[in-house]
């Protein structure tokens, strides 16, 4: 299944386990980049755009199809308005949409490309002054994406 074209903010995408947050994980109904209970229960809010620009695509996990990097967020409910913002790695796999976290959370997202199969994200600390700018590269291991 191909994700070049899928609108992921009104798309149902098995998510996987966060690390280090308490985000929903499962089968969640995105609506307009909202996934999850509606009202103000818990959620993931979801963009197709990252840092204002459009989804980055490329093959990450070595299978030949691209997948689609996107900017998410777990908010804890009503008035959450600081929530941990992530990466989001969303890939067709058997038929379905599934959506892998990854870091860095707490950072401030400037800039995401994959270069050599590997997914770099170039960030800020969040609420450091000065800006203290930070680059972070991942690689899938099969199981997760990882630091590297």
């Amino acid at each position: 299944m191909s994700v070049r074209g899928v609108d992921l903010a009104n798309a149902t995408i098995t998510m996987t386990a966060s690390t280090g947050d308490e985000c929903l994980t499962g089968r969640i109904r995105f609506v307009d980049g909202r996934g999850g209970p509606s009202g103000d229960a818990a959620h993931i809010s979801i963009s197709s755009a990252y840092d204002e620009g459009p989804a980055t695509f490329g093959d990450l996990n070595g299978d030949g199809r691209d997948e689609a990097v996107v900017y998410g967020s777990c908010l804890a409910g009503a008035g959450d308005e600081d929530a941990s913002g992530q990466v989001l790695v969303v890939t067709g796999r058997t038929g379905q949409l599934v959506g892998s976290w990854v870091g860095p959370v707490a950072e401030a997202g400037n800039d995401v490309r994959i270069t050599g199969g590997r997914l770099v994200i170039s960030s800020f600390k969040k609420y450091a002054e000065p800006e203290v700018p930070v680059d972070h590269t991942y690689r899938w291991n099969g199981t997760r994406y990882v630091q590297s």
